[in-house]
């Protein structure tokens, strides 16, 4: 009688230990994924911050393109010098 209770006594245990162990490995694994997420978002701000200069600079140097036409090449080719 003794035996078996002992057995049922270290069986909860060995159950409520893999149950905590696993709630523990959930909330560190929850707080890696905020942190990436975290990271993951201020590293997509500056992607975005820096994408939206380059399209600035892009426009306003098709706009100044526009108000200056481009140098034309010649229909020649290259123009020798020597």
């Amino acid at each position: 009688m003794y035996v078996i209770l002992a057995i049922f006594v270290v069986l909860i245990f060995a159950g409520l230990f893999f149950v905590v162990a696993r709630a523990v490995m959930a909330v560190l694994e929850g707080r890696k994924r905020r942190a990436v997420s975290v990271r993951l978002a201020a590293v997509a701000a500056r992607a975005e911050e820096t994408h939206r200069q380059r399209r600035a600079v892009a426009d306003s140097s098709a706009a100044l393109t526009t108000l200056l036409p481009a140098i034309q090449q010649a229909k020649e080719g290259p123009r020798r010098v020597a």
